[in-house]
């Protein structure tokens, strides 16, 4: 049967009771009630329709297509099928394959299975309903056996609901706006998500939630709508992320039961909180900017914990906390995995109920205001490390920085005002400048074997504590604005009884320095080296008291 026109109804445009084998439709088929109904009367009779292709209009003010106790074989829509207050489609029979590529829209449901069977659901268009996309069972059992979506599923509710009966797989590279699963005697057997489940997910079965994500370089995202942070539910039993790739942007609820990661590679989206417990045996956990906080015990025995660290990131000495957990937490056997970064230290983690990163360092390596260290910081090749690109305005120091090699190492960045009322010590070189530094305040103690060292340029260093290096105090391969010394800048060689005012001099870089009264007795002792590129003056003596 072939229809380009119009057929229409007072209540059913198209009622079927006998056999079509084929029936196409490329025109409009319309009825105040039902647009097409396939029904029977005779339970020894169950063929409708072989073969139902539409690339037209289906379209019922109540259903518009009603399949009751017949079966159809393979329905294709690229067209429109619509139910103006109940069912795009609504199955009492079985339908072998229902295949859509542009619109299936109810008034409730885009599809209602009620004591029916579809064995398989592809939808590469959408399947929307007022409330539900796709529902399974009602009133009556129902079997879906698998629904596969590369379009969009969705209900202002709900994109899937499962009511009383069993679905075996969804397949989901498209869209669905969540997922409800009523049924607590049965449920949905696998969930395969590689595109975007953009709603919550609930599960009140008493059979476990499986959910596997992408493969490969895939990413299958778990969220709420509209990119807010959803909910992923199961009050009877486990959620259990068996394999794949998963972005996770969810709050996860699981009572007394527990969320297990055997096999996937879990990547928390942003601070996220399980309400329950956690156990990870295989598979990777991956952090961004926040913890994963577990309620109840976080057991992670095996596989990967993997935080991203940036090297455009700021990071603080200290500990970070990876994942908080409850009594019984225990993370004997997982492998902690960082990206290494140029000048920041990590360190191994710190386990109790909690899991934590230690970085035993301050790191800059993008823009920061402002930082400061009342602590110590040691045992560690750099205290303080501004990376290429990194910003600090001010930095203060009341505690100690020691590196092994450097305590502040200011490589290609900028810092503002650095300011020193205690100790930075390395071994090498107390403070070195590859960047610039606007300001420099000691009235603490600067050393190392240089005390401080600059290839660019610092605008102004003003002492009043001590600045030493066991070989020079100041070396500059660069700029300095000004050095105003009321105190100690010491090397090897001899001292100078001066208060020392240090400008560029007419001829370059070089600087010339004003002698003060023996009285203060401030000094700068240092070789010859560090001074060759600077010119100093001394005033002539004042010939009263010769």
């Amino acid at each position: 049967m072939t229809n380009a026109g119009t057929i229409s109804g007072a209540w059913t445009a198209l009622s079927n009771v006998g056999i079509i084998n084929t029936l196409v439709n490329s025109g409009t088929i319309l009825g105040t009630g039902l647009g097409l109904k396939l029904d029977t009367t005779s339970t020894s009779q169950p063929n409708g329709v072989g073969v139902l292709s539409n690339s037209g209009t289906i379209s019922g003010g109540y259903t518009g297509v009603l399949n009751r106790f017949r079966t159809i074989g393979i329905l294709t829509n690229d067209g429109t099928i619509v139910g103006g207050t109940t069912y795009g489609i609504q199955n009492a029979g079985v339908i072998t394959s229902i295949i859509n590529r542009s619109v299936i829209n109810g008034g409730f449901a885009g599809i209602y299975n009620s004591n029916g069977s579809i064995r398989t659901i592809n939808n590469a268009g959408t399947i929307s309903g007022h409330y539900i996309g796709v529902v399974n069972g009602g009133d009556y059992v129902g079997s879906i056996g698998t629904i596969t979506n590369t379009g969009v599923i969705s209900g202002n509710n709900y994109g899937i609901e499962n009511i009383y009966g069993a679905i075996d797989t969804i397949a989901n590279s498209g869209t669905i706006n969540g997922i409800l699963n009523q049924c607590t005697a049965c449920g949905i057997g696998v969930l395969v998500n590689s595109g975007m489940i953009a709603g919550n997910v609930a599960n009140f079965s008493a059979n476990a939630l499986t959910i596997v994500g992408g493969a490969g370089a895939t990413l299958g995202t778990l969220t709420g709508r509209n990119g807010s942070i959803g909910t992923i539910s199961s009050s009877n039993a486990n959620i259990v992320f068996s394999g794949g790739n998963l972005l996770l942007n969810d709050q996860v609820t699981v009572g007394g039961d527990t969320v297990v990661n055997n096999g996937a590679s879990l990547t928390l989206a942003s601070p996220l909180t399980i309400t329950g417990n956690y156990s990870q045996g295989a598979g990777t956990l991956v952090l961004g900017t926040g913890a994963l906080v577990v309620s109840g015990a976080a057991r992670l025995t095996g596989g990967t914990v993997a935080t991203s660290l940036s090297s455009s990131g700021n990071y603080l000495a200290g500990q970070s906390t990876l994942v908080q957990g409850g009594a019984g937490s225990n993370y004997t056997g997982v492998v902690l995995q960082t990206s290494p970064i140029s000048g920041l230290v990590v360190s191994d983690p710190t386990s109790g109920t909690n899991l934590l990163l230690n970085i035993g360092n301050d790191y800059i390596g993008g823009t920061l205001a402002s930082a400061a260290n009342t602590s110590t910081i040691a045992g560690v090749n750099t205290a303080l490390y501004v990376a290429n690109g990194g910003s600090l305005g001010s930095f203060s120091n009341s505690g100690v920085l020691s590196g092994n090699t450097i305590g502040i190492y200011n490589y290609a960045g900028t810092i503002g005002t650095i300011t020193n009322a205690r100790v930075i010590n390395g071994a090498q070189t107390g403070i070195q400048a590859i960047g610039a530094i606007g300001a420099l305040v000691n009235s603490g103690t600067i050393s190392g074997t240089l005390g401080i060292s600059t290839y660019r340029l610092i605008a102004t260093i003003a002492n009043s504590g001590s600045i030493a290096g066991s070989r020079v105090g100041v070396l500059n391969f660069g700029t300095i604005g000004a050095i105003t010394n009321g105190s100690v800048i010491s090397g090897i060689g001899g001292a100078l009884p001066v208060s020392v005012s240090i400008t560029p001099s007419p001829s370059g870089p070089s600087p010339t320095a004003a002698r003060s009264s023996v009285a203060a007795r401030p000094y700068i002792t240092g070789p010859a080296p560090p001074l060759a590129r600077w010119s100093i003056r001394r005033p002539a003596r004042s010939p009263v008291g010769r």
